[in-house]
């Protein structure tokens, strides 16, 4: 029973590569939108990336990693940059769980190439249809 628990666990996690990947076409919207700095940018892509490497389950979404992230970017992003980044769930939350894995929301990362709706520990090319059902 814990073997099986264990295996459900790591299948949901992301690789480092995947990790990459989503945080860096995340942090290209959000410095897109929001006007991110050099500075900003490098510092929004850390915690982008350590948030998505961070989530393991549907509790991780939401969890010590969010708000670590959530803090991180309070601290870097201005006053209207906040309140911008706040108010889109694409970015505060860019994650949800679906069928067992964590998946981009909407949005986040869509104009970089991210299919919306790609799950986030799937190989690629596997795509969640409105269904929940994946092609």
């Amino acid at each position: 029973m814990a073997a099986a628990i264990a295996l459900a666990v790591s299948a949901s996690a992301m690789t480092k590569a995947q990790a990459r990947r989503y945080a860096a076409a995340l942090t290209e919207d959000m410095s897109a939108r929001l006007g991110l700095s050099a500075t900003q940018y490098k510092a929004a892509y850390k915690a982008n990336e350590a948030y998505m490497r961070a989530v393991d389950g549907r509790g991780d979404i939401r969890g010590r990693a969010w708000d670590k992230r959530d803090k991180a970017m309070k601290k870097l992003l201005g006053r209207r940059q906040y309140a911008e980044y706040s108010a889109r769930a694409g970015f505060s939350t860019p994650l949800v769980w679906s069928g067992g894995r964590a998946m981009l929301r909407t949005g986040a990362g869509k104009r970089h190439g991210v299919a919306k709706g790609r799950t986030l520990g799937r190989a690629p090319g596997r795509v969640a249809t409105s269904g929940g059902h994946f092609q």
